[in-house]
């Protein structure tokens, strides 16, 4: 129970500064992004990122982004 609250509190983390790095640098691509934040998935970056906001993080960041690979 513990170590599940544990990953809980870095993902909340990891998603706050991904959104801040989603408005504050349009310029960066998701998975730098992804990586940048700690996540070397960036497939899982987006189901974490979603599952916390409700949105994908192109959806956050406002426009479509053809560069996410």
């Amino acid at each position: 129970m513990r170590c599940r609250a544990c990953w809980a509190y870095l993902n909340r983390l990891r998603v706050g500064k991904a959104k801040e790095f989603l408005q504050d640098h349009p310029d960066l691509k998701m998975y730098e992004v992804a990586r940048i934040v700690g996540y070397t998935d960036v497939t899982y970056f987006h189901k974490i990122f979603k599952k916390m906001t409700g949105l994908t993080p192109r959806e956050f960041r406002g426009g479509v982004d053809d560069s996410s690979e």
